[in-house]
Order: C-alpha cells, then structure tokens, then sequence
C-alpha cells in the first residue's frame, strides 16, 4: 500500500504529519523512502478558489439539520425519506436536503 504523502514500511504507514523530523530522519537512515514529496501548500491553494463542494454539501446538510432539531427538537429522529427545504445564499429558490439518507 502505498499513500500519497505517507511513509510505507511492510503493513505498516504513516503520513509526514504524524511523524517528527527525528523520526523522518531515522527512517530515510533506513533507506525507507517517502511514497512522494508533497505538493506546495495544497491548502493556502484551495482557499483561494473557496470552499469545495463536499465542503459546501456538508455546511448545506448541517444548516438542514439545524432547521430540523429547532423545529422538530433533537428527541425526534429525522423519518429517511425526509427532504429538508433550506434557503442557500445567493438562490433565489430553496434548496431540498435530503436530511433522512
């Protein structure tokens, strides 16, 4: 197996965050080689161009979900086939969540 920007060792991985420098060093002494050397700032990158659309879906179903538990309370669970109409910034129609799937 092999990560994008991970340490493989037999089963055994791990992203350049969860490692020190101490440990990065110990490993490349051992001659384990990252899987790849990351990309520049992916994350300075991404928040120029705004949020993504899981990142948009996401805030969506949470803003359906809030409307839910203020007006039905969080004691009562949400029936699967129920679609949450949410007012979303800039369209002039709502939006239907899909709060049940």
């Amino acid at each position: 197996m092999r990560g994008a920007l991970g340490w493989e060792m037999g089963g055994w991985r791990s992203t350049r965050a969860q490692l020190s420098t101490e440990q990065q060093q110990r490993l490349t002494r051992l001659g384990v080689k990252p899987a790849r050397t990351p990309s520049p700032a992916p994350t300075a990158t991404r928040a120029a161009k705004g949020p993504s659309k899981a990142q948009q879906a996401f805030q969506r179903g949470f803003a359906a979900l809030a409307q839910w538990v203020e007006r039905e309370g969080a004691h009562r669970p949400v029936p699967r086939s129920h679609g949450e109409e949410i007012a979303v910034g800039g369209e002039t129609e709502p939006a239907i969540v899909k709060l049940g799937v």
